[in-house]
């Protein structure tokens, strides 16, 4: 009897039976924290972009919102982008086409909005219901 409890011929089968399901969890973890990130960052990436457009002098929705779709690599279906323009005289909201009453230029900013959701990979939505809302936002004031 003693000779079969000295026998360590399958310790290490024993060991890795135990540690790989560990070793697993974190490699999907680690797989999905890169696809949160990688999204998330390719959402911002499309914002920049957008808002590079109008800080190097471009005045078109139109073109900065396909800027922005064209920037944005590997858009999830319910990914969306939102242009705002907004013009302020003397701190009160005024408009865009014209001059303020002390004749000078409104300040003209621009809000670019993306919003998304994050599903994951391997889970789906299983972890996550209705998946993780992704959101980026930037302001630009132009004049």
């Amino acid at each position: 009897m003693r000779k079969f409890f000295r026998d360590d011929a399958g310790v290490g089968a024993i060991e890795f039976a135990l540690i790989a399901p560990l070793l697993a969890l974190v490699l999907l973890g680690t797989i999905s924290g890169w696809a949160y990130y990688q999204q998330n960052n390719h959402m911002r990436d499309s914002v920049e972009v957008a808002g590079k457009y109008f800080l190097q002098g471009g005045t078109s929705e139109e073109v900065a919102l396909n800027i922005a779709e064209a920037a944005w690599s590997d858009k999830p279906d319910d990914g969306s982008i939102a242009l705002n323009k907004t013009c302020i005289c003397g701190g009160v909201a005024a408009s865009c086409g014209g001059v303020c009453s002390d004749m000078s230029i409104p300040e003209t900013y621009w809000t670019i909005e993306a919003s998304s959701t994050y599903t994951d990979p391997f889970l789906g939505e299983a972890v996550l219901e209705n998946g993780l809302p992704l959101y980026e936002r930037e302001v630009i004031r132009v004049r």
